[in-house]
């Protein structure tokens, strides 16, 4: 029979095990919590000039979008393709609202950023190239996770954001018009003339010959 020192000792350590998970849990649920920053701090630049080139890279899949020598856009990649203008420069435009919400120090692998789910690269007309990772949605579900090329892990508008990574998800390829089938018309058959009965030439009656007489 269990004594009743010998319950008191399991209760207190069950009370030690569940009190360590509880401050366990609310030092990393206090460092996911972003810090606000202060002012209007952007993702990228603002004063970086036009934007030329996109790449998206994700798990299972990957796009590239380039401005031609026509300062035209033109997917490069899965494959060359004319581009839907104007569906790529509404993403285009969501690039300068990318605004951060707030730092946060939490590990990488808790918000999936040790294996991102995407890489994006935007490069710009003075030759300069910023990429930045995106991981997890934020449990609020207001910001993605996103680890810039300092290293830093900031907290970006989901909705500016989702605008950008639908270029991945719904390439923006420019719908090749459906050609206008013209209905062949209908062809009435000619009708066949009906026969003509043809009325026999009535036969000639033979003159008797004058039989010469004795």
């Amino acid at each position: 029979m269990i004594r009743r020192s010998t319950w008191m000792l399991i209760l207190l350590l069950i009370a030690l095990i569940g009190l360590g998970w509880y401050l366990n849990y609310r030092k990393e649920n206090k460092a996911a919590q972003a810090t606000p920053t202060p002012g209007m701090e952007y993702l990228l630049p603002t004063d970086a000039g036009v934007v030329t080139a996109i790449k998206i890279e994700g798990k299972d899949s990957s796009i590239e979008i380039q401005r031609n020598a026509e300062n035209k856009w033109e997917i490069k990649a899965p494959e060359n393709a004319a581009a839907d203008q104007a569906l790529v420069e509404a993403a285009v435009t969501q690039l300068s609202s990318l605004r951060i919400m707030g730092q946060v120090q939490i590990d990488l692998e808790l918000v999936n950023l040790k294996t991102p789910d995407y890489k994006v690269s935007v490069t710009y007309s003075d030759g300069k190239t910023y990429t930045f990772e995106v991981g997890a949605v934020t449990p609020i579900n207001t910001g993605y996770y996103v680890r810039k090329s300092d290293g830093n892990i900031v907290v970006v508008s989901k909705t500016s954001l989702d605008s950008l990574l639908k270029l991945l998800t719904n390439p923006p390829y420019l719908a090749t018009p459906t050609p206008t089938i013209t209905p062949t018309p209908e062809v009435s058959p000619t009708p066949t003339p009906a026969a003509v009965e043809t009325t026999p030439a009535p036969s000639e009656t033979p003159t008797p010959q004058n039989t010469p007489g004795p």
